[in-house]
């Protein structure tokens, strides 16, 4: 949409508790506030001129532990979860144009945020020259934004909107891994 603004803010904290040389605990929480100012758009049912102004705010938290089965030696294994927040963008509220082929993307203004559960395991060494690591992570989404056919049609291609129609999930196996020969070549 034409004169648009977007504002985000987020405003993050966290805390680490040791529980002697093998245990820690990690707590996490975040705010989040998004607004969209849209000055000119067409609206979906009417055709019409219109505007969008909304905004969404939400509060987060996580949570991870950590435990070192071999004190400061090296080895390390965790879990954690934690979740998210998406509002939708102005992509998302306000656009007019060419989806796909054979369709069109129509504004979308009553959309809600999206939100995610994120779950994770995993398991680090660091030894000397050599940092390793292993990760499963699985998410869970709701209320995500997803195009949905209208069932009308605009100049021979389908209508398309945005809705929070869909659950999903996003899930895999993260490696990392460095080696250092020299303090200078990694």
């Amino acid at each position: 949409g034409d004169a648009a603004t977007y504002d985000l803010l987020g405003v993050f904290a966290e805390n680490r508790r040791k529980f002697g040389d093998k245990l820690d605990l990690l707590i996490g929480a975040r705010y989040t506030y998004a607004a969209a100012d849209i000055g000119n758009v067409e609206h979906p049912l009417t055709g019409q001129r219109s505007s969008i102004d909304d905004s969404w705010d939400n509060f987060s938290t996580s949570g991870k532990i950590l435990w070192r089965p071999l004190g400061d030696r090296g080895l390390e294994l965790y879990g954690g979860i934690a979740q998210g927040f998406r509002a939708p963008n102005l992509s998302d509220l306000s656009r007019l144009d060419t989806a796909r082929s054979n369709e069109i993307e129509i504004s979308s203004p009553d959309l809600h945020p999206e939100k995610f559960i994120n779950y994770e395991i995993g398991l680090r060494t660091s030894q000397d020259n050599f940092n390793a690591g292993i990760a499963y992570f699985y998410t869970d989404i709701q209320d995500m934004i997803v195009r949905t056919p209208t069932g009308a049609m605009i100049d021979g291609a389908f209508e398309v909107t945005k809705r929070n129609a869909a659950r999903g999930y996003v899930h895999g196996i993260e490696l990392h891994g460095d080696y250092s020969p020299t303090d200078r070549l990694t």
